[in-house]
């Protein structure tokens, strides 16, 4: 099977495509043929060395996938070869990928296949930092950075799930119109040098939580 290898950290045409035996899940894993995989910003500085950990080289790059079930182990209940699942693993950018069941979620039906691979990291994080760490509770107001990206409609919508007040803050037009498509019941513009009197202006009472998934 093809897989994408990274041999040295460095830019994505440093990478390359070698064939390798396809694995052979263990008692607690699922093999799966992956339909498509997710990229996120954070695959981008994995393989030129600049995410807070560095995998030992050489690695396989990608972390989220979509596709079917093609075989499972021993242990494995939950699903069946030609379930649709989405999930994570290393070396997605694979032909197949083994991981554990734990990590796999089936799929919807309906879903397209490109929306399933993009949905693991994202959404998880989002739970973890609006649920787990946050602790937000309904009727919160939340503010959401770079609210019009992966991370962030994300985060919109785990928070409209949560029954929180969702403003998100983007730099175009258009990115804001994704925020309330996404479900922000406000948007503002963080491009303009008052901003902070339009997001006063439509929360007078305060924020509860800001997710910042831009940083600096």
């Amino acid at each position: 099977m093809r897989v994408v290898v990274c041999e040295e950290f460095g830019p994505p045409t440093s990478l390359e495509e070698v064939d390798v035996p396809c694995p052979t899940p263990s008692a607690d894993e699922v093999l799966v043929r992956v339909e498509a995989t997710g990229i996120g910003f954070v695959d981008g500085l994995l393989i030129q060395g600049k995410y807070q950990i560095k995998p030992p080289l050489p690695y396989s790059a990608g972390g989220e996938f979509a596709g079917k079930v093609e075989a499972i182990g021993d242990e494995v209940k939950d699903f069946a070869p030609g379930d649709a699942v989405f999930g994570t693993s290393y070396a997605s950018l694979a032909d197949f990928v083994c991981t554990k069941a734990t990590r796999c979620i089936e799929a919807p039906a309906g879903l397209p296949v490109a929306q399933a691979a993009s949905l693991w990291d994202k959404y998880l994080t989002a739970v973890y930092a609006l649920y787990t760490r946050g602790l937000m509770q309904s009727g919160e107001t939340l503010l959401v950075l770079g609210a019009a990206g992966g991370v962030g409609t994300a985060a919109i919508a785990v928070a409209k799930a949560m029954r929180a007040r969702v403003i998100g803050a983007a730099s175009t037009p258009e990115k804001r119109a994704t925020a309330e498509t996404a479900g922000a019941d406000a948007t503002v513009d963080y491009t303009q040098e008052d901003w902070r009197k339009s997001l006063k202006a439509i929360t007078p009472e305060g924020l509860n939580l800001v997710y910042d998934p831009v940083g600096g």
